[in-house]
């Protein structure tokens, strides 16, 4: 899928998915107006064993955004990457 001028692609890790959503919602708010073309998300467990079983899981969210205002060209980056 080839992306608009206006359009980007944000990815956010988060511990939960409620907190990859207001991330995600928080960049929306940011601007001049966006709406969401596309999203999807998967989670991550990860164990480490050894003396000590260390377990902490994640969510990563990807979403295409297509900001509303117009823009100059070049000046919305083709990809985001928030951590939370």
């Amino acid at each position: 899928m080839a992306l608009d001028p206006q359009q980007q692609i944000v990815t956010i890790t988060a511990p939960t998915a409620n907190d990859g959503v207001r991330a995600l919602l928080g960049h929306l708010d940011r601007g001049p107006g966006a709406s969401i073309v596309s999203l999807s998300f998967d989670t991550a467990t990860y164990r480490n064993s050894g003396t000590t079983v260390v377990t902490s899981s994640g969510v990563v969210l990807v979403a295409v955004v297509a900001h509303t205002a117009p823009v100059p060209p070049g000046t919305v980056p083709p990809h985001i990457q928030i951590d939370v």
